[in-house]
């Protein structure tokens, strides 16, 4: 009888990062191909932070990076925590047996996660003001040209439009549940952030921890590079379809309108207050990225966390263009941003990792 291998990507997949577990390592060694990938989460945001903590200074800009800094680190250093109880009473109810814990927790996850709240801080330091400030470091607005592609894409069809439309025919039950939706993103985030990053499998959760650091890294980055507001913020035609029917979303679309011409008033030498966590970007949609990101984590270990976050991706995707937030180019952006993060966190990993296991007679 032949030796099978189970369907199920549930299954504990080798920890292929084994050779810098113990012992210290030369740094060729470290940059190998299975182990580049913190390392380049690591300069891509510690580069883009002190790219413009240098810049803000020299230009005069009171931003107060390194108290929010500090107010970062404790934040997610308590929810990291509170993450690895999640996971630890997880294992206790599946096992049956309290002494499961002790399988979670060991010294190598305490590192891990010692590095990852240094990791998530700078990256949240880095991608919040850099987007923030996106009017002073180039003011230059893309949005006439995203809906220019969006109708060639679409055949003529400006996808907005088209799709608000689609719910104002339908019974308000549905634009409620988006709207909801789409209000809960850094609840949702937050919650698959935390859940692969404390993955009991230390290669996956490295590899995690740096794919998810490049997606918000290099996603600023394209901001920089195309910037845009999103069709609510530009049209006001449409925001007044998205206040009618996603009431949650437009609110906060005003208030960061308003804290989008705090940020100009202050470039232009006035002083008024800001809110860091406001800035304005809308290429690529990073709520469709992250999302998509998990999806595509989801489908590598567990199948009902793929489901799960298939329909959240899907939805995401959904919203990101009904509430007005997007673009359809930005959320097809997103996804393939999303995905050619999850392949280059992969490269080095073994086929365990980069295909689901098959069922062989």
């Amino acid at each position: 009888m032949k030796a099978t291998l189970s369907d199920d990507t549930s299954r504990p997949i080798p920890n292929d990062d084994a050779g810098i577990t113990s012992g210290s390592k030369s740094l060729i060694e470290y940059l190998k191909p299975q182990t580049v990938h913190l390392p380049t989460a690591w300069v891509f945001a510690v580069g883009l932070l002190s790219t413009v903590w240098i810049w803000s200074e020299v230009q005069g800009y009171s931003l107060g990076i390194a108290k929010h800094l500090t107010q970062y680190l404790w934040t997610n250093f308590a929810l990291l925590c509170a993450a690895v109880l999640v996971r630890m009473a997880t294992a206790a109810v599946q096992s049956r047996q309290p002494t499961a814990v002790k399988e979670v927790v060991d010294r190598h996850l305490v590192l891990d996660l010692l590095g990852a709240g240094f990791l998530m801080t700078i990256t949240s330091a880095a991608y919040l003001f850099t987007k923030l400030m996106i009017p002073a470091l180039n003011p230059t607005l893309w949005d006439a040209t995203l809906a220019k592609i969006d109708r060639l894409l679409f055949f003529g069809l400006q996808p907005n439009f088209f799709i608000t439309e689609i719910f104002q025919g339908n019974p308000k039950l549905l634009s409620t549940f988006i709207d909801a939706h789409y209000s809960f993103f850094i609840l949702l985030t937050a919650i698959g952030t935390l859940w692969y990053s404390t993955d009991q499998s230390r290669s996956r959760r490295r590899r995690f921890i740096a794919a998810l650091s490049l997606l918000w890294t290099t996603g600023c980055l394209l901001y920089l590079l195309i910037p845009a507001l999103g069709p609510a913020l530009v049209a006001e035609d449409l925001w007044l379809e998205v206040r009618n029917l996603f009431p949650n979303n437009a609110g906060t679309q005003r208030e960061l309108m308003q804290n989008y011409a705090a940020v100009q008033s202050i470039i232009a030498g006035g002083n008024r207050p800001v809110t860091i966590e406001f800035g304005v970007a809308a290429m690529p949609s990073l709520h469709v990225a992250v999302h998509f990101l998990f999806w595509l984590w989801a489908r590598r270990t567990n199948r009902i966390g793929a489901w799960l976050w298939g329909v959240v991706a899907a939805l995401t995707a959904i919203g990101s263009v009904a509430t007005g937030w997007h673009w359809a180019i930005d959320s097809v952006a997103g996804a393939l941003l999303a995905y050619a993060i999850y392949r280059f966190a992969l490269i080095g990993s073994k086929p365990e990792l980069l295909w689901p296991a098959k069922k062989t007679e």
